[in-house]
């Protein structure tokens, strides 16, 4: 807040200052059922930690994935204030089992929107049998 001088009419400096940061660290889990049908895959289950859905559309041998992800319809707008949530990605596993990932969140709200980008390691179960050594005992 600032002062202002009765006669001049200008602000005579800062009075008091304040600065509040809110920090949310939590962990949530996700959890679906998959369905595949041809290259689209739906699933449902738990998303962050609220109930949703999702279709991916899988194309070039499942390198190149696009997704979208509705969850947490809640009406309680108390503890979200931006409900419901929406997620879009796209993959693209460019070596092996190796990916690049990026896509937006709460693409619907301005006020939450966020993009994202990241990486990480597909596998099968015949990779893991190989990885722990476990595929002679499958045998």
């Amino acid at each position: 807040t600032t002062s202002i001088d009765p006669i001049t009419g200008l602000p005579t400096g800062i009075v008091s200052s304040q600065s509040t940061s809110i920090s949310d660290k939590t962990v949530s889990l996700s959890a679906a059922f998959n369905k595949k049908v041809g290259n689209v895959v739906f699933s449902a289950g738990i998303f962050d930690g609220k109930g949703g859905g999702s279709i991916e559309v899988r194309n070039l041998n499942d390198t190149l994935r696009l997704g979208f992800t509705a969850y947490d319809f809640s009406k309680d707008s108390s503890i979200n204030k931006n409900n419901p949530r929406y997620r879009f990605t796209s993959s693209y596993q460019f070596y092996k089992n190796f990916y690049i990932q990026a896509g937006v969140q709460d693409f619907a709200n301005r006020d939450y929107r966020t993009m994202f980008v990241g990486g990480g390691i597909r596998w099968k179960d015949e990779d893991l049998k190989k990885l722990l050594g476990l595929a002679a005992v499958g045998r």
